[in-house]
This record gives structure tokens, C-alpha cells and sequence, in this order.
């Protein structure tokens, strides 16, 4: 999930976009609220290069993250 911390009308250069997951032990779960963690700033940036890009994946170190 990626969310703008600026309003979409400001320059694109100046857009910050954070990636996060999904990180309580059971993140499938309906009755366990929803924990959420920061991926590290060189994480961010690989994920949110390869969504710019229309990859399909990420790849961080062992792990994908599909897009679709």
C-alpha cells in the first residue's frame, strides 16, 4: 500500500510516496486489527521504482512483492 503525504495538485517532484505491509502475525485475520510497518528508505525506493516502471514484482533481497 502507498499513500501521497501531498496533495496530488502540488509538482510531482515534490510527491513522497511511503510503502508499507502488513505486519501483525496474523494479517489474515477479521478480528485482529491491522498492524502496519515503513519498508527502510532503500526498500521504498526499489519498490516504488519498479511500480513506476509497470513491473509486475519488486524483488527485495529473498522476498517479491507482486503488483497485481
Amino acid at each position: 500500500m502507498a499513500y501521497s503525504v501531498l496533495p496530488p495538485t502540488l509538482n510531482n517532484s515534490l510527491k513522497t510516496v511511503e510503502w508499507m505491509w502488513q505486519s501483525n502475525p496474523n494479517p489474515f485475520s477479521k478480528s485482529e486489527r491491522a498492524t502496519w510497518s515503513h519498508y527502510s528508505d532503500l526498500e521504498n525506493l526499489i519498490i516504488e521504482e519498479a511500480f513506476q516502471d509497470k513491473q509486475p514484482r519488486a524483488q527485495l533481497d529473498d522476498y517479491f512483492i507482486d503488483f497485481k
